[in-house]
C-alpha cells in the first residue's frame, strides 16, 4: 500500500517486470529512487531485491525495506537504520540473500496480531477492518513522508521525525 502511493503520488508507474519484481524508476526529493515491489512469495523476497541491487549496483546501505510487522500495533510506524529479521521470513530472506548483512534500513508497518484464535496467515492477508482503515490511510500517508524526509534531508532526521508522528504531530 505504501509503495502504491508513493509511486501514485510522485508519478512513477511500477508496473514494469524486472528480475521477479514490479519496479519502477523515478526521483523524489530530487533523488533518482527505484522502487520495487517483488513477486516472489513473500519468504523468498531476497531472491528479487538482491538481484536488482546487483544489477544497479546499490549498495544495500542505500535499500530501504518496508515491511509488515505483526508485533508492532495496526498503523504505527517504525523507521531503523539497520537490525535483525525480528521472525518476519521476508526480511530473513532479504539477510540472507545478503551474506547475512542486516546494515540496511528498514520501515516497518505495524498490522497487529490477529484477535482470539484466527490463524496469522489469514490475519496477514486480508483487508484491514473497517474501524482501522482512516488510521491504516493515516499511516500510509505518513510513510511517504517519512521516505521523502529520509531522502531529503537524511536517516537522523527522519527518525527523529518518527517521534512528532507518534505523538500525532
Amino acid at each position: 500500500m505504501a509503495i502504491d502511493a508513493l509511486a501514485s503520488a510522485e508519478g512513477i508507474d511500477v508496473r514494469s517486470t524486472q528480475l521477479r519484481s514490479l519496479v519502477g524508476r523515478g526521483s523524489i526529493c530530487g533523488k533518482p529512487v527505484l522502487l520495487v515491489k517483488p513477486q516472489t512469495f513473500m519468504n523468498s523476497s531476497g531472491e528479487a531485491v538482491v538481484p536488482l541491487l546487483k544489477f544497479y549496483k546499490v549498495p544495500a546501505s542505500r535499500l530501504l525495506v518496508l515491511y509488515d510487522d505483526l508485533d508492532i500495533d495496526v498503523a504505527t510506524l517504525r523507521l531503523r537504520k539497520k537490525g535483525g529479521h525480528g521472525g518476519h521470513n521476508g526480511m530473513r530472506s532479504i539477510v540472507a540473500c545478503l551474506g547475512g548483512s542486516q546494515e540496511f534500513p528498514r520501515l516497518r508497518l505495524g498490522i497487529g496480531r490477529p484477535e482470539g484464535q484466527r490463524p496469522v496467515v489469514d490475519h496477514v492477508l486480508s483487508a484491514f477492518a473497517k474501524h482501522e482503515a482512516e488510521d491504516v490511510r493515516v499511516c500510509v500517508a505518513q510513510a511517504c513522508d517519512l521516505i521523502r524526509l529520509l531522502l531529503k534531508d537524511g536517516m537522523e532526521k527522519a527518525i527523529s521525525a518518527q517521534a512528532s508522528i507518534k505523538a500525532g504531530g
